[in-house]
């Protein structure tokens, strides 16, 4: 049986939902979605962790499903649908 579990995380100063599985997903696999962002912002996907790097995607307001695929301090690596880049918390 799986069990999920609850955690807030904030990324690029939006309040993200993440939730694991706790029998089998590694600490990488959480999920995410977007809060508390207005309707005309997004999250922008960078191709390394930097504010200078460029912009290989955005994150709509109302985005879901956001992967975390590596590690995760002052940047977050993930993929949204088909791109994988850095976002900032």
């Amino acid at each position: 049986m799986f069990r999920f579990v609850t955690t807030l995380r904030t990324i690029a100063g939006c309040v993200l939902l993440a939730l694991a599985l706790t029998s089998s997903a590694s600490a990488e696999d959480e999920i995410f979605r977007v809060t508390n962002v207005k309707i005309d912002d997004s999250l922008n996907i960078r191709q390394t962790p930097s504010s200078d790097a460029p912009i290989t995607g955005t994150v709509p307001w109302n985005g879901t499903q956001i992967l975390r695929i590596g590690e995760c301090h002052e940047w977050c690596r993930i993929r949204y649908k088909t791109v994988e880049g850095w976002v900032n918390r």
